[in-house]
């Protein structure tokens, strides 16, 4: 049916540690036949708890049809499909963002996504210094076997006993 909606949403992003952001998607799209109208894919994006989103990305005509127009039901094939990428940036530093997509149905055929990915560089985080002075037992519980990991700054012997529950 005519300007009916189909909607696609994506879990939640946390974007607050990266420098940069964008969606990549595979679509794959046909017309029912040569001079229809063509569906138009929206992707919008929230930060505010879905209470509003912006549009972040539009796809119609040209930029959505990646195959020729077919009467029968459409299912691509492998090279009926494009990788299309919609920018972020304006949603880092964001930890609740939001994505989904949106087809307002007009005179197509069947719409196909796939391979949705966030890409971008990630914000360097130092690892953390080992602590002076640390002991580990492991596997816990043990069965048989036990490790023991020492770190320390002090080089003098020391000796080590090791009790099970039960003394």
């Amino acid at each position: 049916t005519t300007n009916t909606t189909d909607e696609l949403k994506l879990p939640k992003l946390n974007l607050a540690t990266v420098a940069s952001a964008n969606l990549t998607f595979d679509v794959a799209y046909a017309l029912k036949a040569s001079g229809n109208e063509s569906d138009i894919l929206e992707v919008l994006a929230s930060k505010n708890c879905e209470e509003t989103y912006e549009v972040v990305g539009t796809f119609t005509a040209n930029d959505l049809i990646t195959a020729s127009p077919i009467n029968a039901e459409f299912t691509p094939s492998t090279t009926d499909w494009q990788t299309k990428t919609v920018n972020l940036n304006n949603y880092v530093g964001a930890q609740n963002v939001f994505i989904k997509f949106k087809q307002t149905r007009k005179q197509g055929n069947n719409l196909f996504l796939d391979n949705l990915n966030i890409t971008g560089p990630t914000v360097g985080i130092d690892e953390p210094k080992p602590m002076a002075n640390t002991l580990s037992l492991y596997p816990n519980p043990a069965q048989g076997q036990l490790n023991l990991a020492i770190r320390s700054n002090n080089t003098e012997q020391a000796t080590i006993t090791v009790y099970n529950n039960m003394g």
